[in-house]
């Protein structure tokens, strides 16, 4: 890799796949469809699922919308660790 310090894509999403099978009642990984290109688009949700998602609010975050900004990509990662309460003390 050209940026040794950096996460691909790929290994984000399936650090928060993994996360999302640790532990589900925190983590969950979906797919919406693009009904523009029919492309399936990940949503990563976190929160506390055990006490249904009814009355909460919601925040969405984009990241990594554009190929050389691979330090939003970074945020997202270490946000997301961080918010699942599993790994977030970690440095790798």
């Amino acid at each position: 890799s050209n940026y040794p310090f950096y996460h691909t894509t790929d290994q984000i999403l399936d650090e928060f796949r993994s996360l999302s099978k640790l532990v589900p009642n925190r983590v969950r990984v979906d797919e919406v469809v693009d009904i523009e290109t029919s492309k399936a688009l990940p949503v990563v949700s976190i929160t506390d699922f055990s006490g249904g998602e009814e009355g909460k609010c919601k925040l969405l975050f984009s990241f990594g919308e554009h190929a050389r900004e691979l330090i939003t990509s970074e945020v997202a990662y270490w946000l997301g660790l961080l918010l699942s309460g599993e790994r977030g003390a970690e440095v790798e």
